[in-house]
């Protein structure tokens, strides 16, 4: 009878851990499934950060059409430079002002003078958006808002035509380029004035004027670099 016990207490054991061990592996099993799980999930945030992604970095346009700039979907840079079938030459084309297409035909610049004083001080004046208009405009000058050391001098010329000894432009009685014998973009007359002879010790030398005090320049330098915008 014991030994019949036995057997059968072996058997439930037995049984008991059999079940065990089939729990074991189904726990195993479903950590296994869990860990599968959080895996694909992860994949999946990061196809989707990539798809993301890709719609925020559109390949760039080829044809500057109006409308281009409607679908918000595609976020092209503001600017691009492509090639132009009829122009035969590459343009720069403005994707997004008023639905974009736009061929930018006047590339923008700006305008850095530098100075040095008869002292030895040396400074300088930086406009942004510098550009001269055509012969038929009498050469207009636009410039943008005034950055620098130099003082604004050059906010006198703004929108002003440019004279010369036999093209009288300006706003004065008399003929300002004439009188300080230089062409300018005077008004009546200037604040500045930088292509006058070069007398030093006279004030129809080159000048400058910067909002407290005429100073006489031993160098003058004007220059233009284009504006980044792509």
């Amino acid at each position: 009878m014991a030994r019949v016990m036995t057997k059968a207490l072996l058997l439930v054991m037995i049984m008991v851990m059999k079940v065990c061990a089939e729990t074991k592996d189904v726990a195993e099993s479903l950590f296994d499934l869990e860990r599968k799980l959080a895996e694909i999930s992860a994949s999946l945030n990061k196809t989707n950060e990539t798809h993301a992604q890709l719609r925020g970095h559109q390949e760039l346009p080829t044809t500057c059409e109006r409308g281009m700039g409607d679908d918000i979907t595609k976020t092209y840079p503001r600017y691009v430079i492509m090639s132009h079938d009829g122009l035969k030459k590459q343009i720069l084309c403005d994707t997004h002002t008023d639905g974009g297409g736009w061929v930018v035909f006047q590339d923008p610049y700006e305008l850095r003078i530098d100075i040095r004083i008869n002292n030895g001080q040396e400074v300088f004046a930086r406009y942004p958006d510098f550009r001269i208009e055509s012969e038929s405009n009498k050469y207009r000058l636009q410039i943008g808002s005034y950055t620098g050391t130099a003082g604004d001098a050059m906010a006198v010329s703004k929108k002003m035509f440019f004279s010369t000894f036999d093209r009288d432009n300006d706003q004065n009685s008399i003929s300002c380029a004439v009188y300080y014998r230089g062409a300018w973009w005077y008004k009546d007359c200037h604040h500045a004035a930088l292509n006058r002879e070069w007398i030093v010790t006279e004030i129809k030398g080159h000048a400058w004027y910067d909002g407290k005090k005429w100073w006489q320049t031993s160098f003058t330098e004007m220059k233009m670099r284009r504006i980044k915008l792509i």
